[in-house]
């Protein structure tokens, strides 16, 4: 774990972008559907953020956190 001042270090694995792909399709949408794209570049770093920074107090085991493990 890399505790750099209260934030965790979290990675997303590959299967988190396999269903990710899953899910969203490659484009946007005709009526502004998100894509995976879309996704990725305004949602994802922000939500890995926020588990970066927001959970830190909360967890008492320091370690890395993954999103999407299996």
């Amino acid at each position: 774990m890399s505790d750099r001042g209260g934030r965790l270090t979290v990675r997303a694995t590959v299967s988190f972008f396999e269903n990710l792909d899953r899910q969203l399709p490659s484009t946007r949408g005709t009526g502004g559907d998100a894509s995976v794209n879309d996704f990725q570049v305004f949602e994802l770093l922000r939500i890995i953020e926020r588990f970066a920074t927001g959970f830190y107090v909360r967890n008492s085991s320091r370690g890395a956190r993954t999103i999407g493990s299996s």
